[in-house]
């Protein structure tokens, strides 16, 4: 049996068009992962799973992991088998100066110096700090995709952007800048998976409405929608499927909860970046008001959550009552949600007092005339437009005088891993993070251990706590620091949590039978999409 098409077409926002998987930040990585390959899979279900290295092992105090890589795997265009020496030359090259990863110094500083290559499909990773997630780190989660050693000595970076040499089971076939890139299933066997379809193009479309029309049209199989139009072509014949975890967490950051008295880590508040509203210095409360705990509080009891969820959202969700938690992830505490009413719920007049009181305890009008309010377009994230706008709206509803800006995703990605964003508030909709990676990149300061992105709040016990939870491998110590740490998230008004999603895609029934994925990231597991057959 053969699908109806030979090429599946998909239509999604390549912010940041690459083949280099070091320029991809995981936002924009959907347009490479179906070529390359990883050591560990983050599965359609969440789960990760043997990919390129078959097992690996950790040492009592996870400093040490062992990968055992699987024999045979082929790169494309004929350039050999994968094996130890495309491990090292991965990392190298992930750490080069050039590259935008997160990873970049941890592999420069502490795991390529020490690691070991045995024989050509062992791997030894030796840490400086007890590190319980690098088989997440490395997994498709993120963007060490594996490239091969030969194929970076003979064409260099300037080869992967041109002619991209993976391992996955498609391959780059051509790329047409601002419009597509094209994939095609490789000339051999696969190990892991024959896809149902042979190619696959992604288009290059960033109005919603705009795909919406070229699904209804026939000019693309499946895309993303904002609840409204994905409605609509149902009603016109289209089915929506939704991820197998509820993988978005809409939540609103407030800026500048900084240390006022230090600069931290060593490359981020360095005073560089001292004028609002990207700032990476610290601002009071008569410059940035939510500072105040009162007004982010305020902030948080001026919206109406389940009202948005009903009608914007279409009531497919439920009440996010902390972040980054949730009640099946480790450090989850039940207090949170049956007191979400009582400390979170909504109450405009209450808010109103308390914005009347933070300006009593700063001695001065609340000034809200430095700090941005930032409406952040995402291409896995359609609705949230129209989700940040409401909750201005309600900010509005209250006195606050909203003045918006849009900051493309593109540019909002070195906003935050440069910390600068003292006097922004934005909604971002993370990804499903599992311990301790959630604590690590939005709540821990980087004070003495590393720091992934974003220093979203400084605090002392959170940062103690952590501290205790990296080298800990009892898993009921770690829950009970995790939720020591989500106490402090949850009485200091640190963000706003919102809502826990699905994602949601909408495709061509006549053209896709079935597509069964996580969701992470948007598309993702595209070589597991099932055709109609003829």
């Amino acid at each position: 049996m053969e699908p109806v098409v030979d090429r599946v077409l998909l239509a999604m926002v390549l912010d940041t068009e690459t083949n280099d998987p070091i320029l991809a930040t995981t936002e924009n990585k959907t347009q490479i992962i179906y070529m390359y390959e990883t050591l560990v899979r983050y599965d359609p279900f969440g789960q990760l799973t043997p990919m390129l290295a078959e097992s690996w092992e950790t040492s009592s105090d996870a400093k040490t992991w062992t990968f055992n890589l699987r024999e045979g795997v082929q790169f494309h265009r004929e350039f050999g088998e994968f094996t130890t020496k495309d491990v090292l030359a991965t990392l190298e090259h992930e750490a080069a100066e050039e590259s935008i990863s997160t990873r970049k110094t941890l592999w420069a500083e502490d795991l390529i110096p020490d690691l070991q290559l045995v024989g050509d499909y062992q791997v030894v990773m030796t840490l400086d700090e007890p590190t319980v997630n690098l088989h997440w780190l490395l997994s498709n989660r993120n963007t060490t995709f594996m490239l091969s050693k030969d194929h970076l000595d003979s064409e260099g970076q300037e080869g992967v952007e041109a002619g991209p040499v993976g391992t996955g089971p498609y391959q780059f076939l051509e790329r047409q800048s601002g419009s597509y890139v094209l994939h095609e299933t490789v000339p051999f066997e696969h190990w892991r998976r024959t896809p149902d379809f042979r190619e696959i193009q992604l288009f290059n479309v960033k109005e919603v409405s705009t795909r919406q029309a070229m699904l209804l049209s026939g000019q693309v199989h499946m895309t993303q929608l904002s609840p409204d139009l994905e409605r609509a072509a149902v009603g016109n014949g289209m089915v929506t499927i939704s991820s197998t975890i509820p993988v978005r967490m809409p939540y609103l950051l407030f800026g500048g909860q900084f240390y006022p008295d230090r600069p931290l880590p060593v490359g981020k508040r360095d005073g560089s970046s001292p004028d609002l509203p990207f700032s990476n210095v610290f601002h009071p409360a008569t410059e940035v008001p939510w500072v105040n705990k009162k007004v982010r509080e305020a902030l948080n009891r001026a919206v109406d959550r389940k009202t948005i969820l009903n009608t914007l959202l279409g009531g497919n969700g439920e009440l996010l009552y902390n972040f980054p938690f949730h009640p099946n992830l480790r450090g989850w505490n039940q207090e949170w949600e049956d007191n979400f009413e009582e400390n979170y719920g909504y109450d405009p007049e209450r808010a109103k007092e308390l914005l009347v009181e933070a300006e009593a305890e700063i001695g001065q009008p609340l000034d809200w005339s430095k700090v941005a309010f930032v409406i952040g377009p995402s291409s896995d994230f359609p609705v949230g437009v129209d989700l940040t706008q409401a909750i201005f709206n309600y900010w509005e509803a209250i006195g606050v005088p909203v003045k918006t800006m849009i900051v493309e995703n593109a540019a909002r990605s070195p906003i935050h891993r440069s910390a600068t964003w003292g006097g922004a508030a934005w909604m971002d909709a993370a990804s499903w993070r599992e311990e301790p990676s959630s604590i690590q990149i939005y709540a821990y300061s980087g004070r003495t251990l590393r720091n992934f992105c974003c220093q979203f709040i400084e605090h002392d016990t959170i940062d103690t706590l952590y501290e205790q939870l990296v080298p800990t491998t009892d898993l009921d110590e770690r829950h009970r620091l995790l939720q020591g740490i989500g106490n402090v998230i949850y009485d200091e008004y640190a963000f706003m949590p919102l809502f826990t999603l699905p994602q949601t895609f909408t495709l061509d029934p006549n053209v896709i039978a079935d597509y069964v994925t996580s969701g992470v990231e948007g598309m993702r597991d595209l070589e597991d999409l099932v055709a109609v057959m003829k």
